[in-house]
């Protein structure tokens, strides 16, 4: 499960920087196009930045989720196994009547 978790850590990170590059993209354009430092051409790529940003931001906080349930499902399976004592050396029966 550590694996897991580190994984998906690994995928929030790079999506954070996609998201936070594409942000910026989609301000300078919209600056420029405000500016009237670029052309019609500027529209289109503002419209397929903020579908971008959005398609990152929904599969973070997806993410996200997923990492709390994993990490959730971790506590579950260590409070079963600390419970159940699962893993431990077990004490060896003491009674010696014969089976």
């Amino acid at each position: 499960m550590d694996e897991i978790g580190e994984e998906m850590a690994g995928e929030i990170d790079g999506l954070q920087k996609r998201y936070e590059d594409a942000s910026s993209d989609a301000a300078y354009a919209q600056q420029a196009l405000e500016e009237g430092r670029a052309g019609g051409e500027v529209s289109p790529r503002i419209d397929d930045l903020t579908d971008t940003i959005e398609r990152y931001f929904k599969r973070i906080a997806l993410l996200k989720s997923e990492v709390d349930f994993v990490n959730r499902l971790r506590e579950d399976v260590n409070a079963f196994t600390d419970a159940n004592r699962i893993g431990a050396a077990q004490k060896p029966s003491t009674d010696a009547s014969p089976r």
